[in-house]
């Protein structure tokens, strides 16, 4: 258990007689209880105090409960479990409190055993959710300890959907790709520079892989999916080394592509009618900051797109980097008719005649 014992709970409510009421409840349990009557104060209260778990009431006086939790995923904060709690109690209810990320709904008016039951519950899967990463922090020590060299992956298809190019100076860098299909017809994607270019830069790269392997799947979020591993990895890497990366997951069903970003170079994006798109987001590096945020956006999609991921080895610094990556991006666009494993092969080469490689580079096409 993490070593702040008593736990902190915030009650968002706009009726004094509820704050009141599961104030009761839950220091009865031993709990701690800070108190919010709008969604104003709950977010100062947030940024001020260190919340283990939020009880939101649905409809407040300045704005919706649901809009809230929905703007708080993804962000620093977005790890704290929020029950919703509300005299509206249909499925559609609760349904809605899901989808935005709610991890459970109770009903007013409010019966104690089920208020306790259902906070503790939650309360042990976060510190249990906090305990795992301790846990596979120390693994992953081990392992980095032991692990000599790592390859990365080669698609050697050429009838393939995607491909890659992976160069790595003095045979040992920090550029770094992973493909994981995590459900049915959704894959993710991830591109990820790790600082440095030397053999202990492969340590590294081993540990990132290992901690995508143990939290990539389709019941997370990309954005959650990087925050968990970046609370491994503020206890694990030394000073000076971080991880740039970005995440995509391509759900073919829903026909949506979702991008997830930690400081990296943008996707480009060019759709089957052959428009461009460069997929802008800010996000902080990963692995340097308890409080990281990794912004996210959601993007239409359908058979025939591509997009491209790749790492700042293929882009002039000393240039100016919005032209860079529109240069980039008119290449794309300038095969986007070539099978996807010649494209990325022609664009890689031609790339390298123009700019002065003197950094790892990496090149991932994909074609939906």
């Amino acid at each position: 258990m993490p070593s702040r014992i008593i736990p902190i709970i915030l009650v968002v409510d706009d009726d004094l007689t509820v704050r009141l009421i599961l104030t009761k409840i839950l220091r009865s349990e031993g709990f701690s209880t800070i108190l919010a009557e709008n969604l104003s104060e709950a977010e100062n209260l947030l940024g001020n105090t260190n919340i283990d778990l939020i009880l939101l009431d649905v409809n407040l006086p300045d704005g919706s409960g649901y809009d809230f939790c929905k703007n708080l995923q993804g962000t620093p904060k977005g790890n704290i479990p929020i029950i919703f709690i509300s005299s509206n109690d249909t499925v559609k209810d609760k349904v809605d409190g899901f989808d935005v990320g709610g991890v459970d709904y109770i009903p007013k008016p409010f019966e104690v055993a089920e208020v306790l039951a259902r906070v503790k519950t939650h309360l042990k899967l976060k510190f249990a959710y906090d305990e795992l990463a301790i846990l596979n922090a120390q693994r992953i020590e081990k392992l980095t300890k032991t692990q000599q060299k790592i390859l990365p992956e080669q698609n050697k298809d050429p009838n393939s959907k995607y491909h890659a190019i992976v160069h790595q100076i003095n045979n040992a860098g920090g550029d770094f790709y992973s493909i994981t299909k995590v459900g049915n017809d959704v894959t993710d994607y991830v591109v990820a520079d790790v600082s440095g270019h030397d053999v202990d830069s492969l340590f590294w790269i081993a540990s990132l892989k290992a901690l995508l392997h143990e939290y990539s799947t389709v019941v997370n979020s990309p954005a959650q999916i990087l925050h968990s591993i970046n609370k491994t990895l503020i206890t694990l890497l030394p000073e000076g080394i971080f991880f740039t990366i970005i995440y995509v997951r391509v759900n073919c069903i829903a026909k949506k592509m979702t991008v997830t970003s930690g400081a990296h170079p943008h996707l480009i994006h060019i759709n089957k009618e052959g428009v461009s798109d460069v997929i802008t987001l800010n996000g902080d590096i990963l692995g340097a900051f308890s409080e990281a945020y990794f912004e996210t956006k959601s993007i239409d999609i359908k058979q025939g797109d591509r997009f491209f991921l790749y790492s700042d080895g293929l882009l002039d610094i000393k240039g100016d980097y919005t032209d860079e990556i529109s240069k980039l991006s008119m290449m794309f666009l300038k095969y986007k008719d070539v099978n996807i494993v010649k494209a990325v092969e022609t664009i890689y080469h031609e790339r390298l005649k123009i700019i002065n490689v003197d950094d790892d580079t990496l090149l991932l096409g994909v074609e939906i």
